[in-house]
């Protein structure tokens, strides 16, 4: 959880182009619900990882659909981001890679 927020500080507080022109800035606005609900379902999911009474395979799926909102809150961040610091497209295609095989590991379990 931890790790997620200092991602969030990274992003906004150091690598967004404040001076950008001809920009609203809406479409920060309206990221953060990514991010608001990527969190929620995360903690939610800790949450019932811990539960006996909880299905763990759906606890893990939250917790994996959690992340997945979140960084993809922080993917359309990247729009506005320094011209230097954007990440290009095959680092996001990398990292987007890893989420299928995170749901397979849950569909393969016992």
């Amino acid at each position: 959880m931890v790790g997620l927020f200092f991602t969030y500080i990274v992003e906004f507080d150091h690598l967004i182009d404040e001076h950008r022109r001809k920009e609203t800035g809406n479409l920060l606005i309206y990221l953060h619900y990514f991010i608001l609900f990527g969190l929620s379902m995360v903690t939610v999911a800790l949450r019932f990882i811990h539960e006996p009474e909880a299905n763990h395979v759906f606890a893990v799926t939250f917790l994996y659909v959690g992340i997945l909102l979140f960084y993809i809150g922080l993917d359309i961040a990247n729009y506005y981001n320094q011209r230097h610091l954007r990440v290009s497209p095959v680092v996001k295609g990398g990292l987007y890679c890893r989420h299928p095989g995170r749901l397979l590991s849950i569909i393969n379990q016992p």
